[in-house]
């Protein structure tokens, strides 16, 4: 009965916070938000803001939920901002159709 009960909470954008306290340089960006990486992302590119970012270490939930995985698109936005990046990610069970796994993504800007 994993992830059944939800609540709200109140949040900001990184981007609004990085537009409001007008940084232009970022070292390390660390995520572990539990399925919202690649909204967070998105919103980054959209404002023009991954450039400014050396490095991301994000946890990514693939198939969580049974929710449809984005991970290709995500290495794209990485890709596109010329990252680079390592992924570890591991499968215990031989029988791995459909199973929830971690995978944790190192990606660093290209030199």
């Amino acid at each position: 009965r994993m992830f059944s009960n939800k609540i709200t909470v109140k949040s900001l954008s990184l981007s609004s916070f990085v537009r409001s306290e007008n940084i232009d340089s970022i070292d390390l960006v660390k995520m572990d938000i539990e399925g919202s990486e690649t909204e967070v992302l998105c919103d980054l590119d959209k404002h023009n803001y991954l450039k400014n970012v050396e490095r991301i270490v994000l946890e990514y939930h693939h198939n969580m939920c049974k929710q449809k995985t984005d991970l290709s698109m995500l290495l794209s936005l990485f890709e596109k901002n010329d990252f680079g990046y390592q992924i570890d990610a591991k499968c215990a069970s031989a029988n791995y159709k459909n199973k929830f796994q971690d995978v944790v993504l190192y990606c660093y800007k290209n030199d």
